[in-house]
């Protein structure tokens, strides 16, 4: 399964087929409800993506709770490996979805490109896995 936060339709994905997830999440705020619905229609028609079941769910742009409630709900509803993509959002979105990803051990995911006029040169995606170190307590 995966979750990620709404960045551009291309970055959406490219992530989605890229991961070829058997399902996926989509978050997106009322702003990105249009190009959330344009993600929904050109997955139907996308290798590696048409066969993914993908949810859109809109939540408030500063409802940090609401947002880590949805990748947690998403990460333990669909049990195994989860990727969870914080390409796009909000730094505080991101900050939610880093902290429900973390607290359910899932792989979490940043897209990298280069980008000419706000669109992603061909060529130069690279998806970056974000680890953190983790301390122990003596």
């Amino acid at each position: 399964s995966m979750v990620a936060l709404m960045s551009s339709p291309s970055a959406v994905l490219l992530s989605l087929g890229t991961i070829a997830p058997d399902s996926a999440l989509l978050v997106h705020t009322e702003r990105d409800a249009e190009a959330a619905a344009d993600v929904s229609t050109l997955a139907r028609t996308t290798p590696h993506v048409q066969d993914c079941d993908l949810t859109l769910q809109q939540v408030q742009v500063c409802d940090y709770a609401a947002i880590r409630s949805a990748v947690s709900d998403r990460i333990r509803d669909h049990q195994g490996s989860s990727v969870v993509d914080v390409t796009g959002g909000t730094s505080g979105m991101t900050a939610a979805a880093l902290v429900a990803a973390q607290l359910h051990d899932a792989t979490i995911i940043h897209l990298r490109s280069r980008t000419t006029d706000y669109s992603f040169e061909v060529g130069t995606e690279n998806i970056k896995v974000v680890r953190f170190r983790t301390c122990e307590r003596k």
